[in-house]
């Protein structure tokens, strides 16, 4: 299939080019931008059917005209003038109240709290020392919307617009940090699209010594990318997937590490075969007959691993998987068509100002594969036992949920909150609220009082506010909290606090209907919701995985191997990197997401290098037997798979530039772990199990046969090495 695959795209390589350029450009002028489709909205990381909705839509159904799906602050800090009470400050506090109230403001503005408003608002609004007061408003539609984005902006102008000396003046609220760390993850991706860019040109210039050759991948991948984001333009604006700003970052650094690798693996084979016969068509289809089901399987486990995330109950898994898996399959499909299309026209030229020649191993590589081949029992014994305690630290470590910690610190809405946390508590920005419904009319008052004092009394409770008087009517009274917590949303006293306001509702529930929803709720089932997601994450990919190298491999052996090696590469990476972030960067425990994102990305792609090193193995094993094969594949490959892990934890480097700390973890732990999967495991470690496996590794398939004759080059290899050497 591959070899056909090859000869079609020597035959109609113009057509295909062409073909690519005019799909790209038209998804790129016709779809919806995923910046106006994406959202960051904390409600998308859990799955429908969450205890959360079902208290949130009770809520909206017992209170439609009071339910606020978002909120906005203005936070007003008067010390430099005196207090709130100072004229200036208190002038200011009525005119932003009268705007907000006026038909001048934005229309989804609901209702507005202000100390201006009535004094008995004053005590909730204005910070025990008088130097601090707010302005809070509700918004009728959601993070979601928008419209709420549109809010966002002009209460920023009108703000902007109405300084006054004296008062440090903040824009905050659920609406404004869910807007302004959006607009922070599109510079990140925007940062992260410019590095990569640029490590991916010089690090393919250092490896191929040529200007023409580094622009295959990326004008392949560049294409691909173009294609990509359109497609998924118009499934995020039908509904058909949720597209999360933070994917966008992810979605970059996976198509440019990934396929600009499925590319260097082309053109490095593309060279050799050009180096033995200077027949353009016949390298090409050759190229892609021996590299395709390479490449094809090494997509396939990366496919598999995205994939098994659409199984995860938590939305950002399980809306990222099908989007990242879609950005590897239309990546593939780049280098099996248009790669070998610009290939074949090029010929000779795509190593301008040179020509093919076989590259030399370099002496490290010779080194290695002679050591993991004579001894491969101590080799094996002396990574492992290097790796194990920081395995087992990272292991052990707990992950944060305060999502506060994602953020950076320079953003006007998130440094109202701070100042909003020093003044009046922790949990006045995120409020939760208790709805109960279905009480006896005659005794729902007294429910009401009886579960605010049970609350009251909770350890982490700071207020329990009775929102207006029970309903009654006929068919059941109902009635609604507002509770303000003491700790952090995400803390773990925050989530405590959540499973006794749970626990007292009980009652409540066994003959009516009783919920609390919030911020701090979604953070108490994203807990709940990740260790289940972790099992399934493991269970699936690992299975996957297996099948995709079983196929390939035709052995049962070698999986086994070679997916230990990888969860041995991923433990020991999680281990340094909670090491570095709490030396470092004073981060003592990582985000909740990162885990699972390094999970699947360590183990997904990090198989990509056994699979690149086991595809040429078994190719070698076939003419020289398995010592001499297992030497001559490591020694011939290593140099093209520490290039192509250089540029794969690049990319992910890039992310650290950023200014989201979770896109930052991910970062330095995905490059991380690529970097020990390319120096340690598929060149050292891997090697030595497939010798000490010997025949045992190709179980019970049996030894593989060569598929050719061994090429014979009339050229002597070149003494020069790649850059990765």
């Amino acid at each position: 299939m591959f070899k056909l695959l090859g000869r079609w795209a020597t035959r109609y390589r113009y057509p295909i080019i062409l073909g690519w350029i005019v799909l790209a450009a038209v998804l790129t002028a016709t779809a919806p931008s995923l910046e106006d489709v994406a959202t960051t909205d904390d409600r998308d990381f859990l799955p429908r059917e969450a205890e959360f909705f079902k208290a949130e839509d009770l809520y909206k159904e017992l209170y439609p005209d009071t339910f606020t799906p978002s909120s906005g602050m203005i936070l007003v800090d008067a010390s430099g003038v005196g207090g709130v009470h100072a004229p200036e400050a208190w002038a200011y506090l009525e005119q932003v109240t009268a705007w907000l109230m006026s038909e001048d403001a934005p229309d989804n503005i609901g209702n507005v709290t202000s100390p201006a408003l009535a004094p008995e608002m004053e005590a909730a609004t204005v910070s025990p020392d008088g130097q601090v007061g707010f302005v809070a408003f509700g918004l009728t539609t959601g993070n979601n919307d928008p419209r709420t984005d549109s809010t966002v902006e002009k209460v920023d102008d009108w703000v902007g617009d109405h300084r006054v000396d004296g008062l440090k003046i903040y824009h905050t609220g659920d609406g404004a940090i869910n807007y302004q760390t959006e607009k922070s993850a599109f510079e990140t991706i925007d940062r992260t699209l410019y590095i990569t860019i640029v490590l991916v040109i010089v690090f393919l210039l250092l490896i191929y010594r040529s200007p023409v050759s580094p622009f295959i991948p990326l004008f392949a991948v560049t294409m691909a990318l173009m294609v990509t984001t359109g497609l998924l333009g118009f499934l995020g604006d039908a509904g058909i997937l949720t597209i999360l700003t933070e994917g966008n970052a992810l979605l970059i650094v996976v198509m440019y590490g990934a396929g600009t690798d499925y590319c260097l693996f082309l053109i490095s084979r593309f060279r050799e075969e050009m180096a033995v016969d200077d027949n353009i068509e016949r390298a090409t289809r050759d190229t892609v007959h021996l590299v395709g089901e390479t490449i094809t399987s090494s997509a396939s486990t990366i496919f598999v691993g995205f994939m098994a995330m659409a199984f995860a109950e938590m939305g950002f898994f399980k809306n990222s998987g099908p989007m990242l898996a879609l950005a590897i399959v239309v990546g593939l499909l780049a280098g099996l068509t248009l790669t070998p299309a610009l290939l074949s026209v090029l010929g000779q030229k795509a190593f301008w100002p040179g020509k093919a020649k076989h590259r030399g191993g370099g002496r490290w590589y010779e080194f290695t594969s002679r050591q993991a081949s004579s001894r491969p029992l101590l080799t094996i014994a002396a990574i492992v036992v290097l790796m194990i305690p920081f395995s087992i630290y990272g292991l052990t470590r707990d992950v944060t949920y305060e999502f506060m910690e994602d953020y950076p610190d320079d953003i006007e809405a998130i440094q109202g909150y701070h100042v909003l946390e020093e003044n009046f508590g922790k949990g006045l920005l995120y409020p939760l609220t208790v709805v109960v419904a279905d009480r006896p009319a005659d005794t729902v008052e007294a429910d009401m009082m009886a579960l605010t004092e049970t609350i009251s009394q909770m350890d982490g409770v700071e207020v329990v506010q009775p929102l207006g008087s029970a309903v009654s009517e006929e068919n059941g009274g109902y009635f609604h909290l507002n509770v303000l917590l003491s700790n952090e949303v995400g803390t773990d006293g925050s989530v405590q606090s959540v499973e006794d306001i749970r626990d007292a509702l009980k009652p409540y529930q066994r003959d009516g209907r009783a919920g609390v929803s919030g911020s701090a709720v979604v953070i108490a089932e994203m807990k709940d919701v990740m260790d289940r997601d972790l099992l399934r994450a493991f269970g699936f990919v690992l299975v996957g995985i297996f099948v995709v190298l079983l196929l390939m491999l035709r052995s049962a052996i070698a999986p086994i191997y070679l997916i230990c090696t990888v969860l041995l590469s991923y433990t020991f990476t999680l281990g340094i990197t909670n090491i570095v972030f709490d030396v470092f960067f004073d981060t003592p425990r990582l985000l909740f997401m990162v885990e699972f994102f390094m999970f699947v990305f360590l183990v997904a792609l990090g198989i990509d290098y056994s699979i690149f090193l086991f595809g040429r193995i078994k190719e070698e094993v076939s003419h020289s037997g398995i010592e001499e094969g297992v030497h001559v594949a490591v020694s011939s490959t290593g140099a093209i798979i520490t290039s192509a892990g250089l540029i794969l934890a690049g990319t992910f480097a890039g992310l650290m530039a950023g200014e989201l700390a979770f896109l930052g973890q991910i970062g330095f732990a995905v490059a991380f772990g690529v970097l020990v999967d390319t120096f340690v495991v598929r060149t050292i470690l891997d090697p030595a199990l497939a010798r000490l496996f010997g025949k045992w590794t190709w179980w019970p398939g049996g030894i593989p046969r060569p598929v050719r004759e061994k090429p014979v080059s009339n050229n002597k290899p070149s003494t020069e090495v790649s850059a990765a050497d």
